[in-house]
């Protein structure tokens, strides 16, 4: 049996762990630009867990390259939270 944590509970901890990842660790991009789009991903879909707007999730991101990145990852993001909408 596979345990399946529900996304909404570690929202808060989760959004402000990628949140912060990309406000204060975007310089190092150039050398896991993957672990940067999965934090723009999970930003958008844990901030939709805690009821958080998309206006808010952008104006939270400092800086340009952030906002980028919010920009790119949000629509997958929003698909992740969907999906985490039906598992529950």
């Amino acid at each position: 049996m596979v345990h399946q944590v529900n996304p909404s509970g570690n929202a808060a901890g989760g959004r402000l762990q990628h949140l912060t990842t990309l406000n204060t660790e975007l310089d190092w991009f150039r050398h896991a630009p993957l672990e940067f789009l999965r934090s723009a991903i999970h930003h958008v879909r844990f901030s939709c867990h805690r009821g958080i707007g998309l206006l808010q999730q952008i104006g939270e991101l400092r800086g340009m390259g952030a906002r980028l990145l919010w920009l790119f990852a949000g629509p997958v993001g929003l698909v992740v939270y969907g999906k985490d909408r039906l598992r529950v």
